[in-house]
């Protein structure tokens, strides 16, 4: 073998051994990058990647507790601009309302005035169209018929549901009568009503009346 040819030969290795350790080196980076994702930059996004989808969890979070809270405020502020009150009384001016009996719901079936709605003249019920604080009033005027017995008296209760707020009696001659109030808090759909408890009869028209009025929506 020549010296030319020696010499070539030499090169030839080196430019072999050369180029199998470059591929052989390649080979391992990348077989690293894919087991344990070693690459600095890969890691960075996923990490970033993360922390964005858990703040986009929480920030829908927050915002639907925010809408939440603001409806309810534009609940509250409705209810707070509606006024509530009633005051009702019988149709028939200076007619005795007989025949009633105990436990029996006294139907004041003329609504004087009614904002809001919430008195039923047909049933004698009032029922809360919000939570607040109300204040309730009855008045009544004793009365009987003709020949009955007109030392008896009269008395009535206001109910909400089925919790009694106060009693108002009247005795025992005609034309006595008796007031009671009473502030009370009632939740949303509370009925406020008027039942009998003792007696028979009472005056009627605009001498015996049922009233109520909200103070604030707390």
């Amino acid at each position: 073998m020549t010296k030319r040819n020696a010499d070539l030969t030499r090169v030839f290795l080196v430019v072999y051994w050369l180029s199998l350790f470059t591929l052989t080196l390649g080979e391992v980076r990348g077989r690293m990058r894919r087991s344990d994702d070693s690459d600095p930059l890969v890691a960075v996004v996923s990490m970033l990647t993360q922390k964005v989808d858990l703040l986009t969890s929480q920030l829908a979070a927050q915002d639907l507790y925010c809408k939440n809270q603001i409806n309810q405020l534009k609940s509250r502020v409705a209810a707070t601009e509606q006024p509530v009150a009633f005051t009702a009384y019988f149709g028939h001016a200076g007619t005795n309302i007989h025949a009633l009996s105990v436990g029996q719901t006294v139907k004041f079936d003329t609504a004087l005035f009614n904002a809001g709605s919430a008195y039923n003249p047909t049933t004698g019920v009032f029922t809360a169209p919000s939570p607040g604080t109300y204040v309730v009033f009855v008045h009544i005027l004793h009365s009987f018929l003709p020949g009955a017995d007109e030392e008896g008296p009269i008395e009535v209760h206001i109910y909400a549901d089925h919790t009694r707020l106060l009693r108002v009696g009247a005795c025992c001659k005609n034309m006595n009568s008796a007031s009671n109030m009473v502030t009370v808090r009632l939740t949303q759909g509370q009925a406020v009503h008027v039942q009998v408890f003792k007696g028979t009869m009472l005056l009627g028209g605009i001498h015996s009346s049922f009233s109520g009025y909200k103070l604030n929506p707390l």
